[in-house]
């Protein structure tokens, strides 16, 4: 068996056991009947999930099925068409064609010889399913179609692309055209968004699942790919991250549900059973366990992607760092880039004469920055009033809390009325500075960094953009 609707014990699903082995028994006899017995063991639980929905939009009375239905026995199959539900036989359909489908894939994904035998062992089945989908006005070209962009996407490995977008529409055309077949128009539009969001979810579940094996192999992964990772296996954070974007679509799914025009028991029992099989695909606790804790790990994923992006756009204008001053420049591009990653987007993509004028508009930045932060810091340090940028910068660096702890006699609030709450007369300046100078130096040194990077920030503004 396949598939992901798995039918998961709980207390509501145990009731409908006996119409569960309905479908799954009849989805399995009815493909036997119509493709051949070599067909049954394709049997898919999502076109046995399919069956069951069919079966409630086209109103079907399940007591009422042919007698093979209801033994139990796998070899008691319906020998005519007429005897054939209608949710059974496009279930059955859909099962055979989404096995042809899958075969194509792992073709296209390498695995030639296998797909040759299961061609030839099937190719009169998936022949009969392609003439039964379009008898049924669902031309099977637009899901071949569907398959070929869905391998193009791949190929170009753009992560701004949708990459399950193909396939969420496989899946959309697929429901929508089964609420058709049982006659219930009104739940087509239901049906689509619902076999949209289903196929997506399928597909990054899918991703989640083969991520060692795609990367172990050198097969295309969408969770790769979108992420730009490099490691063979999947971190805690990301994989986090992919729970995260599943959780939504189970919420988007179940909204779906409830726009069916179904019973209440039913999409109560349809929600549980989506959800149960979801935490059992994802090896997690649906009640209990909390899937979005951000942990520490993914500041070091952040840093080593981000740096390797870093370094590849600071090389591609350095390709040789053969002096000091290159090598400045190359680590400025190299800090530049992993500050805005975005950047890269809007400066050339190869070096240029503009690139030769980093260094010197470094070197004049700072400079400036020297001598703009030594006057600032002059200034602040032996004047009465501290300026808001001075106090930003001498702050963090080492505040003595107890700088005025000793201080007697009379207060001066005058002289010291933001060094702190009391402090003496006589000692009223020395009290100020301490706070100042508590780490010698390092305000003054942070100060004229932040106005040199201020500084190289405008004056290679004016290089590029001018």
């Amino acid at each position: 068996m396949f598939g992901f609707m798995r039918n998961r014990e709980s207390q509501v699903q145990c009731e409908l056991n006996s119409t569960y082995r309905l479908h799954y028994c009849g989805t399995c006899k009815t493909m036997g009947t119509l493709y051949g017995q070599k067909t049954r063991p394709l049997l898919n639980f999502d076109t046995v999930f399919l069956s069951e929905l069919l079966a409630i939009l086209g109103n079907e009375q399940q007591n009422h099925w042919h007698d093979a239905y209801q033994a139990k026995s796998c070899f008691q199959l319906p020998k005519n068409q007429v005897d054939m539900p209608i949710s059974l036989q496009f279930s059955a359909t859909v099962n055979v064609l989404l096995a042809s489908l899958k075969v194509e894939d792992n073709r296209q994904d390498g695995a030639t010889f296998r797909m040759k035998i299961a061609q030839k062992l099937y190719g009169i089945s998936f022949q009969k399913v392609e003439m039964q989908m379009q008898n049924w006005g669902l031309a099977t070209d637009l899901l071949w179609q569907e398959m070929e962009n869905q391998a193009k996407i791949e190929a170009n490995f753009d992560k701004n692309t949708d990459f399950a977008a193909p396939t969420a529409k496989m899946t959309a055309l697929i429901f929508e055209k089964g609420a058709e077949v049982v006659g219930n128009m009104q739940a087509k539009s239901a049906m689509y968004d619902f076999g949209k969001a289903f196929g997506t979810l399928i597909y990054w579940l899918d991703a989640l699942e083969d991520y060692e094996k795609d990367l172990k192999n050198g097969q295309f992964n969408a969770i790769q790919a979108q992420y730009s990772l490099k490691t063979a296996e999947l971190s805690n954070y990301y994989r986090k991250l992919v729970i995260r974007f599943l959780g939504e679509k189970e919420k988007e799914i179940h909204s779906i549900f409830h726009k069916m025009p179904i019973s209440p028991e039913k999409i109560t029992a349809f929600c549980q059973r989506f959800s149960l099989n979801l935490a059992a695909k994802l090896d997690i606790n649906a009640a209990n366990e909390s899937v979005f804790t951000f942990e520490w790990q993914a500041i070091q994923h952040i840093w080593q992607n981000r740096k390797e992006q870093a370094l590849l756009f600071a090389k591609n204008r350095m390709a040789i760092a053969d002096s000091w001053q290159h090598q400045v420049q190359l680590n400025a591009w190299l800090l530049a880039a992993f500050i805005a990653p975005s950047l890269p987007q809007h400066l050339p993509a190869q070096a240029n004469e503009k690139y030769s004028l980093t260094f010197w508009a470094i070197f004049t930045a700072f400079i400036g920055a020297l001598f703009f932060g030594k006057k600032v810091a002059k200034t602040c340090k032996h004047g009465k009033h501290k300026s808001y940028l001075k106090r930003i910068i001498n702050l963090p660096f080492g505040r003595k809390k107890d700088a005025c702890g000793d201080c007697v006699g009379e207060c001066c609030s005058e002289c010291c009325s933001e060094c702190c709450e009391s402090c003496c007369t006589s000692v009223c300046d020395t009290c100020c500075n301490s706070l100042l100078d508590s780490v010698p130096g390092l305000g003054t040194v942070a100060l004229i960094l932040l106005l040199a990077v201020i500084l190289a920030i405008i004056i290679l503004m004016i290089i590029f953009l001018v």
